[in-house]
């Protein structure tokens, strides 16, 4: 078979590359069209210029296909010799009629390779122990020099024999050796599909690198990586569609939006973007609807998944979201809801609720009128008082300061009234134990009383109906007929009412306990009346207030002494 020899040395530069190219070419193409049947080749790439074949293909019609638009017929009526177009294919017919076959040919100073079928090939071909890139873009001519497949950078010698890249180590690093000996600079270079960067000096890069304004990552091998990898402990997307470029900012993938911070990590929990918040599970998918985060509801919107505040209406309810400045922003809010003015109340499922009456949540009892609005302030239901503190509709329950006094409230919330009373008198006899007496006169003359005595200075009553006033109970002392006092007139009200006892064994705390100490007054019972602190055996403590100094004061007495002539129990419960 015959070859070509030669030599060549030039320098030239390719586009990240610097050439230095020396080389003796020594490739001969193997069966050219001229030579393909016969034992010794006459003919070769080198030195064929569009010679004959000699190892004719008959066409299907005998020798002429009837239809060649790629030349016509000769005066006798035979077809030309010259290319036949099948389709997208082609085939060469020689001057005999005979399609060449299973060998290379020139045409126009380029080199084609025809399979058995007759066709022109493409694509890569091995030959003689070379392989050969037959480019489809130029219907199968043969390439040589620096070209691309498939993106990738190929070199192929003056006879059009490949020659493959090669990785090469030094005591510096990788770097590529192309088929011509040179190497890739400052610059990308795809290599068997895969992406490496090389500097300056031809060394390949590994790790993160800033190139043309992106960051890219490049495995330990070099390789650029795409898509999401984990890296010293975080995630990164690096953009298949940029060109491997990391990606920040939010981005969806598969319809799943991932929140990538400025350094290109992927963000989980709370999200503060465009002056909204969005939360994302951990593994960095954005949530939506109603989401548990640290023990507390959130709702993020089911399309955008900002986080939402304020009232929210779902399904024929009503929830509310905590605004900036309202607690923790966006929590649900449960049980006391401040909002327009009103208290609102919502159930532990967060929903407004919807019924009258008492609601308990968390632990915590309300009353809850129309519309969800719960009812502050006192209550009075089933004949007992409660009251709803105004800052939160909270049922009191212990003490409670309402108006600048102090009440007692039993364990369901209902007012301990006689507590109530008994603190007063004793919150009362420790700030002003010197009193004048007419502060008490005073105060029921102003409240519309009348003193049924013509003189002051008896005011153990007046001092009693004050405790009772402050806390809003005087008619538990003297029903309906108006305010006039003096001890016997409170005694014969209280057996009018039926709440009256000559027992004294049944005295006990809260009780007012009447004496007879003298007569002020023609045809009067008692002169004198006291709240009960605690009885102890045969002993009792008192609050009283009366003439003398101190004015007010605690006595403890003996409970059977012949000057108590009973006691009076008001009714506290109601």
């Amino acid at each position: 078979m015959g070859k070509t020899e030669g030599s060549f040395r030039e320098w030239f530069r390719l586009p990240g590359a610097v050439l230095a190219i020396s080389l003796v070419m020594a490739t001969a193409l193997a069966a050219p069209c001229g030579s393909a049947m016969a034992d010794e080749p006459t003919a070769s790439p080198g030195d064929l210029d569009g010679a004959a074949a000699t190892a004719p293909v008959p066409d299907s019609a005998g020798g002429s296909d009837g239809e060649n638009p790629g030349s016509g017929e000769s005066d006798a009526g035979e077809a030309a010799p010259g290319r036949v177009q099948d389709g997208d294919r082609w085939r060469y017919r020689m001057a005999d009629g005979a399609f060449v076959a299973s060998c290379w040919l020139q045409l126009d100073g380029k080199w084609y390779h025809f399979g058995e079928d007759g066709f022109a090939q493409t694509g890569w071909l091995s030959d003689g122990g070379q392989r050969y890139y037959l480019d489809p873009a130029e219907d199968g001519a043969m390439r040589t020099g620096w070209y691309k497949v498939g993106g990738e950078w190929m070199w192929s010698d003056a006879d059009g024999a490949w020659h493959a890249n090669s990785w090469q180590r030094d005591g510096r690093g990788w770097w590529l050796r192309f088929g011509d000996g040179s190497y890739p600079a400052s610059s990308w270079q795809l290599v068997d599909g895969k992406w490496y960067l090389f500097d300056g000096s031809g060394y390949m890069l590994t790790g993160w690198v800033l190139s043309s304004g992106s960051w890219y990552y490049l495995a330990p091998s070099g390789a650029m990586e795409t898509g999401w990898q984990s890296v010293d402990g975080a995630w990164y997307y690096l953009d298949p569609a940029e060109g491997g470029a990391m990606a920040t900012g939010w981005f969806d993938d598969g319809g799943t939006w991932y929140y990538l911070d400025g350094s290109g990590s992927m963000r989980t929990g709370w999200v503060l973007s465009g002056g909204s918040w969005y939360h994302l599970a951990p593994s960095g998918a954005m949530e939506t609807g109603w989401q548990s985060v640290d023990g507390g509801w959130y709702y993020l919107d089911p399309v955008d998944g900002d986080m939402k505040t304020g009232w929210l209406a779902l399904d024929d309810d009503w929830y509310y979201l905590n605004r900036a400045g309202d607690g923790i922003e966006g929590l649900m809010r449960v049980g006391s809801i401040p909002s327009g003015g009103a208290i609102y109340i919502a159930d532990e499922s967060g929903r407004l609720s919807k019924d009258v009456g008492w609601k308990s949540v968390g632990g915590v009892w309300y009353y809850v009128l129309e519309d969800g609005i719960a009812h502050l302030g006192w209550l009075r239901d089933d004949s007992l008082w409660y009251y709803l503190a105004p800052s939160d509709g909270a049922m009191a329950t212990d003490w409670a300061l309402v108006g600048g006094v102090w009440y007692r409230f039993n364990g369901s919330g209902s007012l301990n009234a006689a507590e109530s009373v008994i603190y007063q008198a004793e919150s009362e006899i420790r700030a002003n134990p010197f009193i004048d007496g007419r502060k008490y006169e005073d105060a029921l003359m102003q409240a519309g009383g009348t003193l049924t005595y013509d003189r002051r200075g008896l005011w153990c009553v007046n001092f009693l109906w004050w405790c009772f006033h402050r806390i809003g109970m005087e008619s538990e002392l003297w029903g309906e007929t108006g305010l006039q006092v003096d001890p016997d007139y409170l005694a014969q009200e209280a057996k009018a009412m039926g709440q009256y006892s000559t027992d004294m064994s049944g005295i006990r705390r809260g009780d007012i306990v009447f004496s007879y100490w003298s007569s002020w007054r023609p045809g009067i019972e008692v002169s004198h009346g006291a709240i009960v602190l605690g009885v102890n055996g045969s002993r009792m403590t008192i609050a009283e207030g009366n003439v003398g100094s101190p004015s007010l004061r605690v006595t403890t007495v003996d409970l059977y002494s012949d000057e108590f002539r009973g006691y009076f129990r008001p009714a506290y419960a109601s």
